[in-house]
């Protein structure tokens, strides 16, 4: 490659990134891409509770998505006649969760609640902190594999 050849192509390299630069939008509260994805600037929370008129900001306000589980490709979303199932969502995570799922028996009955859960995988329902947990540890289900007796799942909000 001859050093004008060269030249051209580091020239058009730049020009595209100089068009895609151009392609993001900056707005005082957003930054948005020409593919539509915005990225959310620090002040959001003040411009949502502003919208709110002083109402508190809770979870409650926003629907809440579990990831599939089980072998299951799609979402349950709440929709206002019911659940409504999607292949694909688009929105904004406002918060994951991790909760964690103990029972004492290997194969719960189903609808029977745990021994001990913990909401964010972080402390148990009764104060405990799971990292110090036996039943946290891998290896602890059935000591033959190395899964660990307590179950985790996701939860997206």
């Amino acid at each position: 490659m001859t050093s004008e050849q060269l030249k051209n192509r580091l020239n058009s390299k730049v020009e595209s990134i100089n068009n895609e630069r151009k392609n993001v939008i900056m707005s005082e509260n957003a930054i948005t891409t020409n593919q539509g994805y915005v990225a959310l600037k620090s002040n959001t929370i003040d411009i949502i509770r502003q919208n709110l008129k002083n109402q508190p900001l809770s979870l409650q306000l926003f629907d809440t998505v579990k990831s599939p589980s089980g072998g299951s490709t799609v979402f349950t979303v709440p929709g206002i006649a019911g659940d409504e199932i999607e292949k694909s969502i688009t929105g904004i995570i406002l918060d994951y969760t991790t909760p964690r799922a103990y029972w004492e028996t290997s194969d719960p009955v189903e609808g029977t609640p745990p021994t001990c859960y913990s909401r964010d995988s972080l402390v148990s329902f009764d104060g405990k902190a799971c990292c110090h947990c036996p039943f946290n540890d891998f290896g602890s289900k059935d000591g033959e594999s190395n899964a660990k007796a307590c179950k985790e799942c996701g939860t997206s909000v």
